[in-house]
């Protein structure tokens, strides 16, 4: 089930090539991180954490 497992396999096998088998990761991989950031923007109580400061992180977990 996970993103291009089919397609690898494929690719070892030779029945697919290595720019086909590209081209279908990094669609698929766009288009799973675009379903992600839709179910993110559902959830009410989703806090978006800085992460340039491991210290700020931190306390921010913390704190909550």
């Amino acid at each position: 089930q996970s993103l291009g497992y089919q397609e690898a396999i494929q690719l070892i096998n030779r029945k697919k090539s290595k720019e086909s088998f590209f081209f279908f990761l990094f669609k698929q991989t766009r288009l799973y991180s675009k379903r992600q950031m839709t179910w993110f923007r559902s959830e009410p109580n989703l806090r978006w954490l800085d992460p340039g400061s491991t210290s700020h992180l931190v306390e921010q977990i913390i704190s909550s």
